[in-house]
């Protein structure tokens, strides 16, 4: 009688504690995938992101819609890079004219990304002081 039942008893809270413990460690298993999933798709957005400050928007949205397997490429019989570089003198980098200097250069920087859009050019970055424009021939 009473040693059944008190084996009963530590057999039922042994499960009962054991069960607790294994759905606490499924808990916190799920829990730690759950943020490397946010963290992947975090890091994909930013990739993304990056990946479209560097190519064309044309081809950015081509490559997010194709299987990994696909090769992108297209003929371009003809090409034109250009490098832009201003070099203002040492001078202008004074402490009394920094400020002016960058506000000249953000000024042209952005005339040339209105022109860069008007013709159907593609900016590449600008590398330091170098503006990079990549002008296929079917831009007009």
């Amino acid at each position: 009688g009473l040693r059944s039942w008190l084996s009963a008893v530590v057999l039922h809270l042994t499960l009962t504690i054991s069960s607790v413990f294994v759905c606490g460690y499924k808990r916190e298993a799920a829990r730690r995938e759950h943020a490397r999933e946010r963290d992947v798709e975090t890091l994909t957005c930013k990739t993304s992101d990056l990946l479209a400050t560097l190519i064309p928007k044309s081809l950015h949205q081509r490559l997010k819609g194709q299987e990994t397997d696909t090769l992108i490429a297209a003929k371009m019989e003809f090409c034109i890079v250009l490098f832009v570089s201003l070099s203002p003198s040492a001078t202008a980098f004074a402490s009394s004219r920094a400020l002016e200097t960058f506000k000249l250069i953000d000024e042209i920087y952005t005339a040339f990304d209105s022109i860069v859009d008007g013709f159907g050019f593609f900016k590449y970055h600008h590398i330091n002081d170098t503006y990079v424009i990549c002008c296929p021939r079917t831009s007009h």
